[in-house]
C-alpha cells in the first residue's frame, strides 16, 4: 500500500525509537527488571509469615522460563517466599529471551534434556511437547491435594484450565499437563482518553472498529488510529485467526471431533480478512512488519491509538514504561458480523510443566504448586504470591487476583471480561505454528496489496490442507 511522506516519517521516527531501545536500553532494562524483582519478593518475604515450613524437604530445582517481567522476573520475586517455606530447597531460575526460547524448549525436550526440572511454556507449544513424551500428568501429584484444587479451579476459569488438559480426544480423566498463574487474552486496546474526546464508545463490532478508527486518524499530527501485528510470519496468523474466530469460522470443520476438513475459504473467512485489509487505511507504518513488541513501543510513545485484536500485556499499565499508563484500557476484542458472529477471545498464557526428563520431580511439584496457589493461608497459599508476581509485571489467571487489582490495572478488567468468551488461540494439534505461519504469509500479502482476498482464501487453504497431509492427518 502507498505510503506518504508523513507515512515514511512516521515509520522511520518509530524505527529509530525501537532500535535504541533494544540496543542501547534493553540489556540494561533487563538487568534492572531483575534486580527490582528479587527486591519486591524480598520485601514481600520480610512479612510474610508461613503457615507451615517444609524444612523435610531439599534438593535442587532448575526452572527455565523466557526472559522479562512476565514470566522469569515473575519466579525471581516468588522466589524469597517460597525460600521461607522450603528452607532447604535450592531453586534456580534459568532464562532467555522469548524469541529464542519459545523454540529452544522444544529442541531441549525433543533430545530429552533432564537439565530442567521446571519449564514455563506458551500453551500453542504444549501439543508438540505431548507428541514428543515431554509432558508429566500432574494429576497424581494433587490427588493428595483436594482442598487446594477444588479452590484452583474456582477461581480459574473453566475455558482456560482446559486448555491445559492434554492430550486431546479426550484427555484421560483427570489428566492436567499443567498449572498455569499466568494468563492471557487478545483483546481491544484503546486510548480511552482520545476516544473518550471523540465522543466515541469502546466498538463493539468490527463495523464500529472501522468508523472509529475513521474519527480518531490523524497521520498528519503522526496518530495513527490503527496498529497490530502484522509481520509476515505467525503474528498476521494469529490476527486473522482471531478475526476469523469472531465471525464464527474456524481452521478446520470440527476439531474436537477430529474432522480436519480445511474451512478457511469461506464467506467467515472472507469477511475476517476483508477487515483487516480495510484497516489499513488507517494503520500505523510499522505496522506491516510488527509483532507485539513493536506494538506496545508505538503504544506507549503515543503514535498508535487503538487496536482491535491485541495479545494482552502488562506493561501499558506500568508507569516505568510509558507516560501514558492511565490512558490505556482493555476490552473485549469485537463481535464478528454475520449469522454466526459474537464475541470470542483467542485466550493463551504459560503453563508450568514437569519434563519427563526432569529430576527431584517431587520437589519441583511443591515449587509449581506454590506458584500457583491462591489467596487462602490455609492451603498454603498467601496474597503475597499474587502480588509478587502482579508487582514483577505478570499476568494472572486467577480471577480473585485480577479483582483485587484491578483498580490499578485496566488491563486485568480485560482479561475478566475475555475469560468468559475465551477460546483456545490456535488448532490443539503439533503443526498450530506451521499453520499460522503460513496463514500469516498469505495474509500480510493480501493486507499489503500483493494478492487479493480471494488468492490470499485459496493459497491459505491449499497450504494449511498440504501441512496436513504431510503429517499424516486423513
Amino acid at each position: 500500500m502507498r505510503k506518504s511522506d508523513n507515512d515514511v516519517r512516521a515509520f522511520d521516527n518509530a524505527v529509530k525509537r525501537i532500535k535504541h531501545f533494544r540496543e542501547r536500553e534493553l540489556s540494561r532494562r533487563q538487568v534492572l527488571q531483575a534486580s527490582a524483582a528479587t527486591a519486591l519478593g524480598a520485601t514481600l518475604a520480610s512479612q510474610f509469615v508461613p503457615k507451615e515450613v517444609h524444612a523435610d524437604v531439599g534438593g535442587t530445582i532448575v526452572h527455565f522460563a523466557s526472559s522479562g517481567k512476565r514470566l522469569a522476573n515473575s519466579l525471581r520475586a516468588v522466589k524469597p517466599l517460597f525460600d521461607k517455606v522450603y528452607p532447604n530447597v535450592t531453586l534456580e531460575v534459568v532464562s532467555k529471551p522469548m524469541s529464542e526460547a519459545l523454540t529452544q524448549i522444544n529442541t531441549y525436550m525433543r533430545s530429552k534434556s533432564d537439565s530442567f526440572d521446571v519449564v514455563t511454556q506458551d500453551h500453542a507449544q504444549f501439543a508438540s511437547l505431548d507428541a514428543m513424551g515431554a509432558l508429566t500428568d500432574l494429576g497424581p501429584y494433587l490427588e493428595p491435594f483436594p482442598d487446594w484444587l477444588a479452590d484452583y479451579r474456582d477461581d480459574v476459569p473453566e475455558a482456560y484450565r482446559h486448555m491445559w488438559n492434554l492430550p486431546k480426544g479426550p484427555a484421560p480423566p483427570g489428566y492436567i499437563a499443567a498449572l498455569a498463574p499466568d494468563g492471557n487474552a487478545m483483546m481491544t486496546f484503546y486510548r480511552k482518553d482520545v476516544f473518550e474526546g471523540a465522543g466515541i464508545p469502546v466498538p463493539e463490532t468490527w463495523d464500529d472498529v472501522i468508523d472509529a478508527c475513521k474519527e480518531i486518524h490523524d497521520p498528519a499530527n503522526e496518530r495513527y488510529a490503527y496498529c497490530a501485528a502484522m509481520a509476515r510470519n505467525f503474528w498476521a496468523g494469529y490476527q486473522y485467526y482471531g478475526s476469523l474466530r469472531s465471525m464464527g469460522g474456524d481452521v478446520f470443520a470440527d476439531e474436537e471431533n477430529q474432522d480436519w476438513t480445511v474451512g478457511i475459504n469461506t464467506e467467515e473467512g472472507y469477511q475476517a480478512l476483508k477487515v483487516l485489509v480495510d484497516l489499513q487505511k488507517y494503520a500505523h507504518p510499522v505496522s506491516a512488519n510488527a509483532g507485539e513488541d513493536e506494538v506496545n513501543l508505538v503504544f506507549a510513545q503515543g503514535t498508535a491509538l487503538y487496536s482491535p485484536l491485541t495479545w494482552g500485556t502488562a506493561v501499558l499499565n506500568d508507569p516505568t514504561y510509558t507516560d501514558l499508563h492511565e490512558h490505556w484500557h482493555m476490552d473485549l476484542s469485537p463481535r464478528g458480523t454475520g449469522p454466526n458472529g459474537g464475541h470470542r477471545a483467542l485466550t493463551g498464557g504459560f503453563g508450568q510443566f514437569m519434563p519427563t526428563w526432569g529430576g527431584n520431580r517431587e520437589t519441583a511439584f511443591a515449587w509449581i504448586k506454590f506458584l500457583n496457589s491462591g489467596d487462602r493461608e490455609d492451603l498454603g497459599g498467601s496474597p503475597a504470591i499474587a502480588d509478587a508476581i502482579v508487582g514483577a509485571g505478570g499476568q494472572l489467571s486467577r480471577r480473585s487476583t485480577l479483582s483485587r487489582w484491578s483498580d490499578r490495572k485496566p488491563f486485568f478488567v480485560g482479561l475478566m471480561k475475555a475469560y468468559p468468551v475465551c477460546v483456545v488461540n490456535a488448532p490443539v494439534i503439533p503443526e498450530a505454528y506451521s499453520i499460522m505461519g503460513a496463514m500469516g504469509e498469505e495474509v500480510a500479502d493480501a493486507v499489503n496489496e500483493e494478492q487479493s482476498i480471494e488468492d490470499a482464501l485459496a493459497a491459505m487453504d491449499k497450504r494449511v490442507k498440504r501441512i496436513m497431509e504431510d503429517a499424516g492427518y486423513g
